[in-house]
């Protein structure tokens, strides 16, 4: 079998040969390069997924200020509006945390991930901020949504 490298540029249709060993090198990069957009990709869900919860709580806020909340359906409503993109976060970050060890088996040595699993779990156990948004998740999950009560805090203001 040829293996080879095809060159596709106006004017240059030509072919590089490789060796086997090269192709096989080029093969495992790219096994690499898409299991990192994986992971690039996960990350970017939490994100965008965090990013849609500050969109809504400044949305609702400005809806408070422009048009006030004067009755229960109009609370229910916002606590809803609310609940969705936290809820998606919070599935989000679970996601990513459990998608991570599997694409990173396939990036590192044993050895590699031992220390980058220590280092991860370091940085889990000294930030709450970790530990708190799991805990939120769990109970979102297993017993009730998180938003329960809104308040508006522009009662000063005409």
């Amino acid at each position: 079998m040829d293996y080879y490298l095809q060159v596709s540029a106006i004017g240059h249709q030509k072919k590089l040969p490789i060796s086997v060993d090269e192709f096989k090198s080029l093969k495992e990069a790219q096994e690499k390069l898409n299991d990192l957009f994986k992971f690039t990709e996960n990350y970017c869900v939490v994100v965008e997924s965090y990013r849609k919860v500050e969109m809504t709580k400044f949305e609702v806020e400005l809806n408070h200020i422009l048009y006030g909340i004067p009755d229960y359906v109009d609370f229910s409503n916002v606590r809803i509006a609310l609940n969705s993109p936290i809820s998606g976060y919070l599935s989000s970050a679970r996601y990513f945390l459990d998608s991570t060890p599997k694409i990173l088996h396939r990036l590192f040595s044993d050895n590699e991930y031992d220390q980058f699993d220590q280092f991860r779990k370091g940085i889990y156990d000294s930030n709450f901020g970790y530990r708190f948004i799991e805990a939120l998740r769990n109970h979102v999950q297993h017993n009730e949504l998180p938003i329960h009560i809104v308040m508006f805090h522009n009662f000063l203001e005409p």
